[in-house]
């Protein structure tokens, strides 16, 4: 969904693949905190990447999960202001690591990725405005159908697989990314299991029922 490769001409995506460097991050590993100075962007290799914002008494919220192919930490490097969030290891995590200086010279040196940071930055704007008005509008059952809806289709994306959609979340993550408490996640899990939709596993949910999950996730009564 936020590959910045997808939007780049093939020379520009060659001198990209030259550029980065392999990072390795294992699961729970601090990438960057809300407030850093930001001298690198992000391509998501392998694993999964929760962004997350905290405030001073401790609570949090995740609002994004990227995994293969996903980009970030884009913005700090376009306006030079520090991190507007944290990113952490969902999981061990590989990645492509481009600098300030390198993302410089190819935005001057090939118009088509600086072309591909505007529909990058454009997908990103378009997300927070969903997202915004699924907060404000939409309900539990809605907002926890959306994200795993959203996960299995980006898992489906990075690694096609026939049968079931799979994504390993757990019910803690779930609650922070729809903010609403563990108990109301579960609740809500049972009960669309019990309806067919999901099968819920260890820290993993499949979904039986995709056609169930969209028309959850397009409206559902709050709970």
């Amino acid at each position: 969904m936020f590959d910045l490769v997808q939007w780049l001409p093939a020379d520009a995506a060659d001198a990209f693949a030259r550029r980065v460097k392999r990072r390795q991050y294992q699961a729970g590993q601090l990438i960057y905190a809300q407030g850093d100075e930001g001298a690198e962007m992000y391509r998501i290799v392998s694993g999964h990447v929760r962004m997350l914002a905290r405030t001073e008494e401790g609570r949090e919220v995740v609002f994004l999960r990227f995994g293969p192919g996903d980009c970030f930490g884009v913005s700090s490097l376009i306006d030079d202001a520090p991190r507007p969030h944290t990113a952490e290891a969902a999981s061990a995590v590989e990645m492509e690591v481009l600098s300030r200086r390198d993302c410089n010279e190819l935005r001057s040196e090939y118009r088509g990725f600086d072309a591909g940071l505007l529909q990058l930055m454009s997908r990103m704007m378009r997300y927070s405005s969903g997202l915004f008005r699924e907060l404000s509008l939409g309900g539990i059952e809605q907002r926890i159908a959306l994200r795993i809806l959203q996960g299995v289709e980006a898992a489906s994306k990075a690694a096609p697989r026939d049968g079931p959609g799979e994504l390993a979340l757990s019910q803690s993550e779930i609650a922070l990314m729809v903010g609403a408490s563990r108990q109301t996640v579960n609740r809500i899990l049972n009960r669309m299991q019990d309806a067919g939709i999901i099968a819920t596993e260890y820290n993993n949910i499949v979904v039986k029922d995709m056609t169930g999950l969209r028309g959850l996730a397009v409206s559902a009564p709050d709970d």
